[in-house]
């Protein structure tokens, strides 16, 4: 109740002009940062109302009070119509960031304006609705000050503060609150999942398909976007042993390959003592994808194992998430099912007439499968094939153009060619789509996997197993050596991460890859389980609610007790503001108090006037107080100070009628 009738008490005037660009300000401020998550026309309103307030304000002109009103009802219908409902993630942040610019176009006193300050505060956080990147993480903080700043200059009783002493304040109060925030982020209690599920945003994500065409990979491979990163137990194994299994292709449809639906799950088929030991973040991809090293021994929470070996999520990943795994570095394993080899062998009943003949006639010609596969390879090696990531566009009987004509493709080329090869002979075979290779981090040791090392190879049914085949290493071992940058022809465009040569912008791109994905692990995804061995590493494996309570409220009071004697040795008043209240005791005792707004030279003169007889005595104390507290040196200033204030402890002044005193005496404060 004293809280609302001291707003009430607050004047309704209108905010003056560096208010209003405080304001103006900060609304710009946190409403661009939203303007690449939001539709166009709606994260433009936002700031364009604002302006529009801003001039009304400047002329003093007067808005129709349904106007905003009716402006609001606009925007709702608009947010409905661009995402299709008004509850979620996107429609309540569009509908925020325009209230934001109605609220201002209608400020007439100081509580419009803490209302505003109240509004910006609620939108900033939701800029990590969209992203948890440190990058992200600085504007926000940086906009926070910003934010702080102007709400304590316009909440002034003296006027709005400049922006120096704004910042001032501002950035001592995200100082104090800094530990307790750090505390709260480490101990408080955290969730093992989120209580509710934002949406995403799935257009603009690069990353591989369920399905695989001529040029797919290609496009992939022109990027440097990151597809997750990985940190390995132990060393970190040979590039041509990182095969990052992902989706398995096994529906050919003349052009390209996709998945099928196998029924059943999935059981590791190697086992995991002995493996290599290693935990992967993974980006955001908005699929079922996991990806681990041919071939998974173990699998993550929230996982399951198809037939074909593939990890998949029980959800969808849309944000960032890590989970350890163990593989065995194989390139071999049986099969689970008849289905898988019933599925790896059919093909279109007609199209690339010319390897159809040909894979017959090798079928004849070897006297077993892998005769026929080491057949295959050694034509892709020996023959005039080249490794480009500048393919032809191939279209019908694509397969017969690339092996008797063209002769130029990418991994996704070979792989289809050769899968088709193998089927057309009879022997199963699918395609297999993930990631092969790596950049080792000089800066963290951290395994780097981007979407340029997209890849594609082939499983064949051989020797009743499954055993991976790579056409690819045939006709570009570089490849699978070094990575794309060794097997690309010099003057095809790679990305910038992908060349081999250094650079500084490559250097620089790799350290600052080094604090993201730092941020990412120790902070975004500081977990349940990471707050559980924070716990441990205290000496409490299992903490009781009561046990993490204390010790929240014991680190939380030891610093704002540290606040608190920091704040009153602050206020303690200094020698010479001692002697001073010393003497206006003194004068006070003889009945001649001093006025609450009476400067000290004013204070003596008073006083003189009372008692001539010790008018040169009085005179000298309050000359030298405001030597010692205003003058240059102190000490000096200090020295006489004390000297007179002793001379004047020792007069024997009379007591004067209290009726002598100027209005307002009797309330004792401290000199100006």
């Amino acid at each position: 109740m004293r809280l609302l009738r001291r707003h009430a008490a607050i004047p309704r005037q209108p905010p003056g002009r560096q208010t209003q660009r405080w304001l103006v300000g900060c609304s710009l401020l946190v409403q661009g940062l939203h303007a690449f998550h939001l539709p166009t026309h709606l994260a433009l309103a936002g700031p364009a109302l604002t302006l529009t307030g801003l001039f009304f304000a400047r002329r003093s002109v007067a808005i129709p009070r349904l106007l905003p009103i009716l402006l609001a009802l606009v925007v709702a219908l608009l947010a409905r119509e661009e995402h299709r409902h008004l509850l979620g993630r996107d429609p309540g942040v569009s509908f925020l960031v325009v209230a934001i610019g109605l609220k201002l176009m209608e400020v007439r006193s100081r509580r419009d304006v803490t209302v505003v300050f109240c509004l910006l505060a609620f939108l900033l956080p939701t800029v990590f609705f969209y992203s948890h990147a440190i990058m992200a993480t600085m504007v926000v903080v940086v906009a926070a000050v910003a934010l702080l700043a102007g709400f304590a200059a316009s909440r002034d009783e003296a006027g709005p503060l400049a922006l120096r002493p704004a910042l001032q304040i501002s950035g001592t109060m995200m100082l104090q609150g800094l530990p307790v925030a750090l505390l709260l982020f480490a101990l408080f209690p955290r969730l093992s999942g989120p209580l509710w599920t934002l949406g995403t945003e799935r257009a603009g994500r690069t990353g591989l398909s369920e399905r695989m065409y001529p040029g797919g990979v290609t496009k992939l491979s022109l990027s440097d976007d990151v597809a997750f990163r990985v940190d390995f137990e132990g060393p970190v194994p040979a590039t041509r042993d990182l095969y990052w299994r992902g989706p398995v292709l096994t529906h050919f449809d003349g052009r390209g390959w996709s998945t099928t639906l196998v029924p059943g799950e999935g059981q590791p088929l190697v086992d995991g003592k002995g493996g290599t030991a290693y935990r992967v973040s993974l980006e955001p991809h908005d699929r079922f994808w996991l990806f681990a090293l041919d071939l998974p021994a173990t699998l993550p929470s929230r996982a399951r194992l198809t037939r074909e070996q593939q990890l998949l999520s029980l959800d969808p990943i849309t944000q960032a998430m890590q989970y350890r795994q163990v593989s065995s570095l194989t390139d071999r394993f049986p099969a689970v099912h008849g289905d898988e080899i019933r599925h790896a062998l059919p093909l279109p009943y007609s199209g690339n007439r010319r390897t159809r003949e040909w894979a017959n006639l090798l079928r004849a010609e070897s006297a077993d499968s892998w005769a026929l596969i080491q057949r295959v390879l050694r034509s892709f090696r020996e023959d005039p094939f080249h490794y480009t990531l500048e393919p032809p566009e191939y279209g019908a009987d694509g397969i017969d153009a690339f092996l008797f004509a063209q002769r130029r493709g990418f991994c996704e080329h070979y792989a289809s060619a050769f899968a088709f090869v193998m089927r057309a002979a009879g022997i199963p075979a699918r395609v297999v789509t993930g990631y092969q290779g790596g950049e080792v981090s000089p800066v963290g040791g951290y395994l780097i996997v981007r979407q340029a090392d997209a890849h594609a190879w082939v499983e064949v049914w051989v020797d009743n197993q499954w055993r991976r085949i790579d056409p690819t290493a045939a006709v570009a071992p570089e490849r699978i050596e070094r990575g794309l940058g060794a097997a690309v022809p010099a003057g095809e465009r790679l990305p910038l991460l992908s060349r081999l040569e250094p650079s500084w912008a490559k250097s620089l791109r790799l350290h600052w890859d080094a604090v993201n994905y730092r941020w990412q692990r120790w902070v975004v995804e500081f977990n349940l389980e990471r707050q559980q061995l924070l716990w441990e590493n205290l000496g409490m494996p299992r903490p009781e609610p009561w046990q993490v309570a204390l010790a929240l409220l014991s680190a939380g009071g030891a610093w704002l007790a540290m606040l608190a004697l920091l704040l009153l040795r602050r206020r303690q008043p200094d020698a010479a503001q001692r002697l001073w209240e010393r003497f206006c005791q003194q004068l006070a005792q003889a009945g001649l108090p001093r006025a609450a707004h009476e400067p000290p030279l004013a204070y003596a003169r008073r006083a003189g006037q009372h008692w001539p007889q010790a008018a040169a005595e009085l005179w000298q104390v309050a000359l030298a107080y405001c030597g010692a507290r205003y003058g240059a040196p102190a000490a000096q200033n200090l020295l006489r100070l004390r000297s007179a204030q002793s001379g004047a402890a020792r007069l024997n002044l009379p007591r004067k009628p209290s009726s002598v005193g100027a209005s307002g005496v009797g309330h004792k404060s401290s000199p100006e």
